[in-house]
């Protein structure tokens, strides 16, 4: 395999200089539980008359597009092997609930079902802005639990910048009041938290439908308390309590939507179900990532729901079409929160001075990455694509004279990378290579 220097692109050297400025960004995460959709294999008073998903496609399109998130979790999606595809609900939802009406930005992560379960999770993405790069299966009997790490589309990569990443997590928590539910509640959570404690520090945000009635019950204990300070998160409005049947948290209610009903949960408004925690890296803002205060709410939720439908008494809190389609669609209200993206902008300049062109040449034939270099400094480099993922990292010891080292790697994929050089000083020249 052949790895060139692409002619056409030329040297730029960065400047990374104190007080560089910085560019925000808004990225809007929304959970939702949608109620069986697909009715494969349904609770037995849930019909295609009764929870239609053609109907709920046009619903749940009137709420995203009100929301404009740019990450949508979901649980309750009926799992089928139809054709031998596990997702295709997933896919469905991508095509006839998403990317409709013009819009082409949706695009959905590989589902799974190790468990075999009737219900499966969904985690959509605004490709515009997310780069997939990777996911986890957190295995369990009951359901999966999927951890799905995704990378920042920031316009500063091409300039060998890094960018910020997420983590995410989905979770479907099982439901029920009895003691053996409680325990298969703290089996699931205490799943995710041994698989957290083995990632690299970063961003994470934990989405889902808990079934968790308190603060006190042990499986929520074991995110935001757990005995490893590191890995805990938090709740972005921290209200602790019995949240069931509460006037204090009817703010906070997710289900249920309808007071009776042949498919849906009855009852009215009086639990808080469906959560989206973050880690402290994400509540403090210290990678790059940060909860936006005061932006996190249960959609259509305006307090006076207790024990009553989303949609009576008269709710203004949204409108009215997405007040019908939050009533339609399920037994669970959406949670929503924003996020907020910083990254360095990068100042180049298009030509290098020739003191600065330490690197004379780079190619990489059969395998090795050929340089030739001078420098009366040492050097740092780093090899990476286009997603910010580091490939190789090494540096080079002060020269009088020219030269020239190789470093071995196989098995990467064709398409363009970035070689970032740089010194004490900060200074930076990045080379775009294409490998072909």
């Amino acid at each position: 395999m052949l790895l060139r220097t692409l002619v056409s692109f030329s040297l730029v050297l960065v400047l990374t200089l104190p007080g560089w400025s910085q560019s925000n960004d808004t990225l809007t995460v929304i959970h939702y539980n949608l109620l069986y959709y697909g009715n494969i294999n349904p609770p037995p008073n849930c019909t295609n008359t009764n929870n239609n998903t053609q109907s709920k496609n046009g619903w749940l399109n009137t709420i995203i597009t009100h929301v404009q998130p740019d990450l949508f979790t979901a649980n309750e999606i009926t799992s089928t092997t139809a054709g031998g595809l596990i997702g295709l609900n997933v896919l469905n939802i991508r095509n006839q609930a998403l990317n409709i009406n013009g819009e082409t930005k949706w695009e959905y992560v590989d589902p799974t079902n190790n468990a075999s379960s009737g219900i499966i999770n969904g985690i959509f993405y605004n490709k515009n802005k997310l780069g997939y790069l990777s996911q986890q299966v957190i295995s369990h009997s009951l359901r999966d639990v999927n951890l799905v790490r995704f990378y920042y589309k920031s316009p500063q990569l091409a300039l060998g910048a890094d960018t910020v990443k997420l983590n995410v997590i989905t979770v479907h928590l099982k439901a029920g009041s009895t003691a053996t539910d409680a325990s298969d509640r703290l089996s699931q959570t205490n799943a995710i938290m041994a698989a957290v404690a083995t990632q690299p520090n970063g961003n994470f945000i934990l989405s889902g439908d808990f079934n968790i009635p308190s603060s006190n019950e042990a499986s929520y204990q074991a995110l935001i308390n757990n005995s490893n300070v590191a890995i805990r998160f938090r709740d972005p409005v921290n209200f602790n309590g019995t949240w069931n049947n509460s006037s204090l948290f009817a703010p906070l209610h997710t289900q249920s939507t309808a007071v009776s009903g042949s498919c849906k949960a009855g009852g009215g408004m009086d639990d808080r179900f469906d959560f989206i925690l973050a880690d402290r890296r994400v509540m403090g803002d210290s990678m790059g990532v940060g909860y936006i205060p005061g932006s996190y709410l249960a959609l259509g939720q305006d307090g006076l729901r207790l024990n009553n439908s989303i949609n009576s008494p008269t709710n203004t809190s949204v409108p009215a079409a997405v007040v019908n389609a939050l009533a339609e669609m399920s037994d669970h209200l959406p949670v929503v929160l924003k996020l907020k993206v910083t990254q360095p902008v990068v100042q180049s300049l298009e030509t290098a001075s020739q003191e600065a062109n330490w690197l004379q040449s780079v190619n990489f034939e059969n395998d090795y990455l050929k340089l030739s270099f001078y420098s009366t400094e040492r050097l740092a480099m780093i090899l990476h694509d286009l997603q910010g993922l580091v490939i190789d990292q090494f540096e080079l010891s002060p020269s009088q004279q020219l030269q020239t080292i190789e470093r071995h790697h196989s098995g990467l994929p064709d398409g363009l990378y970035l070689l970032k050089v740089s010194n004490s000083r900060g200074e930076q020249q990045v080379k775009k290579l294409l490998k072909r």
